[in-house]
């Protein structure tokens, strides 16, 4: 559900998207939780050492392929731009997110980071306008509303090097999620029980699992009950980069909501100068 129009109209709809945040916290993918059930130190011994293995084995060097013809110098600027980017333990600073959404990485010991994005590097005359037309040109085309011109790639070998002080942050590798969903099963609720509203819950064994495992890190189950969602947010799901590498516009979301952040090169350096947060589910 988008936000367009005027400052005046996305000053309203921002309040009717507040209060409609508010009612669908307690059925959101943050609003999930498995504090009710005691976890035990069998079970958070387990998850540990996983976690533990998977740090780790990722210290192992990582050597980058880029074949020729790639745009290879905007995919590793991105790059960056993730990395000055990312951080669950800040995230406020994306946008108005309600408290139960901006703390909910606050106590993990362990951040796991995506490891595949999009990037599309937009044609110099796409900057002229603003960012959030250039935002909802990128990601909105319809007959309505014609698609940027840009280079899109989908930069699949992505090992972050960022680091979150006072955590350890993985790399969500095949392996690391076989292992992780290994552990926790697949026990469900389904879809809508009790009530149509409600999302899909871990059930039995699983959510035992899962209380033990969200003592370390955050991972809640899928809405529909098919999986688990293990990355941390933000979730990147795209990046727009200009031809000169010095501005940016980064597509993310935030459980069930999302938006942009508008992002310059600062003599080296990557830094937000705006976030908003544009939809809602």
């Amino acid at each position: 559900m988008p936000r367009v129009g005027s400052s005046q109209t996305l000053a309203t709809d921002k309040k009717y998207m507040k209060v409609l945040s508010i009612l669908l916290i307690s059925i959101s993918l943050f609003g999930c939780s498995n504090n009710q059930i005691k976890p035990n130190k069998e079970d958070i011994s387990a998850i540990r050492q996983i976690l533990e293995r998977s740090f780790s084995e990722q210290k192992e060097s990582h050597t980058r392929n880029y074949p020729e013809g790639t745009e290879w110098e905007y995919i590793l600027e991105t790059e960056k731009i993730f990395d000055a980017f990312w951080n669950p333990k800040n995230l406020k600073q994306y946008g108005d997110l309600e408290e139960l959404s901006r703390d909910r990485y606050k106590k993990d010991e362990y951040l796991i980071v995506q490891t595949e994005y999009i990037v599309a590097i937009a044609e110099p005359h796409e900057w002229s306008v603003s960012s959030q037309e250039l935002y909802y040109n990128y990601r909105y085309p319809s007959r309505h509303r014609r698609a940027i011109q840009c280079s899109v790639h989908t930069n699949d070998n992505f090992m972050s090097t960022v680091e979150i002080k006072g955590c350890k942050v993985l790399h969500l590798t095949h392996q690391l999620k076989s292992d992780l969903n290994s552990f926790l099963g697949d026990d469900f609720t389904d879809f809508g029980s009790p009530s149509i509203m409600t999302p899909a819950q871990a059930s039995e064994r699983s959510a035992k699992r899962l209380a033990a495992a969200n003592t370390l890190v955050t991972i809640v189950p899928g809405h529909w009950g098919e999986g688990w969602h293990f990355i941390s947010h933000p979730e990147v799901e795209a990046i727009i980069i200009n031809r000169d590498l010095d501005q940016a516009i980064v597509s993310f979301r935030i459980g069930y909501e999302g938006g942009y952040s508008v992002m310059i090169k600062n003599e080296n350096n990557w830094i937000i100068t705006e976030s908003i947060l544009y939809w809602i589910e």
